[in-house]
């Protein structure tokens, strides 16, 4: 096939030597085809966003030596192999137009086509592509440009979007970034009234399909209830402890006193709670829903609110309280970012070509 009109920037040259410098599109109005190989022998069809389908004319066997997953699907016993009569026709109904088309570029040659700042949003999707057709290795002259742009996204106050922005962190390997972010999760997404994790902008991370590891949201639910749980643990035994008179540490002295002592301090951790939260802790981490960070903001004010009566400062729970509490928060990234997840993002900078991250002292080698 020979495209007859092009469109904007996919123009091809008019001379004859420069024919394949860039992809081409015929005159069709709805919509054009686009031709990365004016020979090629593969009609891939896209449903764009809009509603319509798009198609892209492609060298198969260009894209097969650049895809596994394509290479399985057009030269196996699958539907979208190669039929014994008619067009080749490949339906892609779940693809991103433009990011399969910028993949396209980069596979038939056309580099000059290929971003070299995307917005967060189109990197984005090119990675998921690249990811679902198994083709990211394709990106690697790209990819540090691309992992500077995710960098200074995640530094910019305004911030884009945390969800994609982790993915894009995930499939190109930056594992600092990846841990980075996923931390922030932990730390700052509170729970809607169905249970899902929601960002401080309103952002839910179940409403993205690609967002890391299949695991990701949930190792981030377990770890913020186990850092929640751990702290309403501190307080409700302490207050079993007050509660049983065995809390004060001057025994010595008279009874009532030891048992005077263990009272203020209860009483003084009740009125510090309701007055900080408007009510008593829960048991179960389960009915906090604020964020982590919100939580032990509130608990630590509690913690600064108790009071003992004289001479009775040794019995004060406040600095063990402290210290526990400040125990629960460090909670290490390897609870969230995993040996597994540390080695797929180990094979993923082997694609890409970033570095391997600093070593951690006391954490051992990253893919253990």
């Amino acid at each position: 096939m020979t495209p007859e009109s092009p469109i904007g920037e996919q123009m091809a040259p008019s001379s004859p030597e420069n024919q394949d410098y860039a992809p081409t599109v015929s005159a069709s109005p709805d919509p054009p085809t686009i031709y990365l190989d004016s020979d090629g022998d593969l009609r891939l069809r896209v449903t764009a966003k809009e509603g319509h389908t798009q198609d892209f004319v492609v060298c198969s066997k260009t894209l097969m030596r650049l895809s596994p997953v394509f290479k399985a699907l057009l030269s196996g016993r699958f539907r979208e192999s190669r039929p014994t009569e008619g067009e080749w026709i490949v339906p892609l109904p779940d693809d991103d137009c433009e990011a399969v088309l910028t993949l396209l570029n980069i596979i038939h040659g056309s580099f000059g086509m290929v971003p070299d700042k995307p917005c967060l949003e189109d990197l984005y999707w090119i990675l998921c592509v690249a990811n679902k057709y198994n083709m990211t290795e394709a990106v690697r002259p790209w990819a540090d440009n691309w992992a500077k742009l995710a960098e200074e996204a995640q530094k910019d106050k305004i911030g884009g979007n945390p969800a994609m922005l982790t993915f894009v962190a995930w499939e190109l390997g930056h594992q600092e970034l990846y841990a980075n972010i996923v931390q922030k999760f932990l730390g700052e997404c509170s729970i809607d009234e169905n249970g899902r994790l929601i960002t401080p902008k309103g952002l839910c991370l179940e409403d993205y399909d690609q967002i890391g590891p299949l695991d990701l949201l949930k190792k981030i639910g377990e770890s913020r209830r186990t850092i929640v749980q751990s702290v309403l643990n501190l307080f409700h035994n302490l207050s079993k402890t007050l509660l049983d008179g065995d809390h004060c540490r001057k025994r010595t002295i008279a009874a009532k006193d030891s048992i005077f002592c263990d009272y203020v301090i209860f009483g003084s951790l009740c009125r510090a709670t309701f007055k900080i939260r408007g009510l008593l802790l829960p048991e179960s981490a389960d009915d906090i829903v604020e964020s982590v960070n919100s939580f032990c903001s509130s608990a630590q004010n509690i913690i600064n609110s108790i009071i003992c009566i004289s001479n009775h400062g040794t019995c004060s729970p406040a600095p063990n309280l402290e210290k526990k509490l400040d125990e629960a928060l460090a909670v290490s990234r390897d609870v969230i970012v995993t040996p597994s997840h540390k080695r797929y993002m180990k094979k993923q900078r082997q694609k890409t070509g970033l570095h391997e991250p600093l070593p951690i002292q006391g954490k051992g080698s990253e893919g253990k």
